[in-house]
């Protein structure tokens, strides 16, 4: 996810990706959503926290992104209605 930076801090994003996982868990019935985050993005990290999702894992040098692989932090939440 992103957004720009003009529309930051406003819940935009956290409203967003909620609304997006309740449509995942309830009308398609997914059983898990995984998610990837650089350690030193801490904003995506706190945003997915919140949302309830929880760690499962470094990824060393998962992407590589504008030339440079980089680690990412991995992390899930599941659906407990199935």
């Amino acid at each position: 996810y992103k957004l720009d930076y003009e529309y930051e801090g406003q819940g935009l994003m956290s409203e967003a990706v909620e609304a997006a996982i309740e449509y995942m868990f309830t009308q398609e019935k997914l059983h898990r959503i995984e998610a990837g985050y650089m350690p030193h993005n801490f904003r995506s990290g706190a945003l997915l926290k919140k949302l309830g999702f929880h760690k499962i894992g470094v990824a060393p040098k998962y992407l590589n992104i504008n030339g440079r692989w980089e680690d990412h932090v991995l992390v899930q939440k599941i659906n407990d209605n199935l």
